[in-house]
């Protein structure tokens, strides 16, 4: 939990995600002008969706960072009341991030299912 290499790990994979997304959309984005994805159209939707479930994944990371720094302290019995509400500003900030996941999630098992003729 303390190691040293902890701190460059998480800045990696937070803008390794950043990298992911990008590279989902352009890759989508290539395919459907070059006609890949003609027969599959679908596939398109699924790719972008999967790109924007990882940008939820991370507006959450960043809406959190109230909420870790936080913990720290309630763990060491040292917060105040201010610190409860940036906890509970962090949670509310977070939740229609987590319901959009959800909610993305249920379409994109729909729509992987159907697998419908989109363009």
């Amino acid at each position: 939990h303390n190691a040293t290499y902890i701190p460059m790990l998480t800045k990696f994979d937070f803008y390794f995600r950043w990298v992911l997304v990008a590279a989902i959309i352009s890759s989508t984005a290539y395919a459907i002008s070059v006609g890949r994805l003609e027969d599959n159209s679908w596939i398109a939707i699924k790719l972008l969706g999967f790109a924007f479930l990882v940008f939820c994944g991370l507006m959450i990371r960043v809406n959190l960072s109230g909420f870790s720094a936080t913990y720290i302290k309630i763990l060491a019995s040292e917060y105040t009341q201010e610190d409860n509400q940036r906890m509970a500003d962090s949670l509310k900030a977070v939740k229609p991030w987590v319901v959009t996941i959800w909610v993305v999630l249920v379409l994109e098992a729909a729509l992987g299912v159907a697998k419908p003729y989109l363009f």
